[in-house]
This record gives C-alpha cells, structure tokens and sequence, in this order.
C-alpha cells in the first residue's frame, strides 16, 4: 500500500519543484509475517517531469508484527502530512507517467466531537 502525498490537487500542472511525501506500508518475509511502514520525501520537477528523492530524510523503516499496528502508523503517518498540508493522495508506482487516482485526504479535528455528537441526536 503506498500514497504519494501532494499540496496541490494537480502536481504535474504546478509550477516548478513540487514537494511530495511517499508514505508506504510493505509485507515482509516469506510468509508475510511482518509489515513495515515507511515514508520519503522528494521533489518532482514539473519542466523535466524528473523527481528527485531527497538523500537526507528517509524515516527509518517501522517493522509490526501485526498488521493492525501497521495499518495504524501508516494512517497516523498520513493524517501528520495533512496536517501541514499535504492532503492530496495519489498512487504513483515508480514515478512512471502521472499520478493518478486522487483522493483528498479529510482531517476530522477532534473525533469526540463527532462521536458525542451521534449520542446527542
């Protein structure tokens, strides 16, 4: 499962370098036993349609046992870079052609309120 993560709803339309964050949960081992979660960052550059992975910022790989907590950590690693604006999620293998399949990702700021909510009604 991977979600390339983007400020704008159109990345390959914007201008110059377009900043972006790949956030990606992988099964591990023959039978799959563990899962791991990651994130990288880079830059796509609109004008030659090149990205540039940045050398300095890899977050370690997270191994999970189960893939619950794995699922977990990849969502709560998604909801951070919304916060700061990266709320448009694409599927883009390999930086081959464009991405595509775009979901914007919402942020429910306080849940309980939500929650509460259903009982008050």
């Amino acid at each position: 499962m991977q979600n390339v993560l983007f400020k704008t709803s159109d990345p390959i339309r914007a201008d110059g370098m377009v900043e972006f964050y790949v956030v990606f949960l992988s099964l591990q081992g023959d039978a799959a036993q563990s899962s791991v979660v990651q994130e990288r960052h880079g830059w796509l550059n609109t004008e030659t349609g090149k990205v540039t992975l940045d050398p300095g910022y890899s977050s370690p790989p997270g191994a999970f046992d189960s893939f619950s907590e794995a699922v977990d950590r990849y969502c709560a690693l998604r909801i951070d870079r919304a916060k700061a604006g990266f709320v448009h999620a694409f599927s883009w293998d390999g930086f081959v052609g464009e991405p595509s399949n775009h979901r914007q990702i919402d942020i429910e700021t306080d849940p309980r309120a939500r929650s509460s909510k259903k009982w008050i009604e």
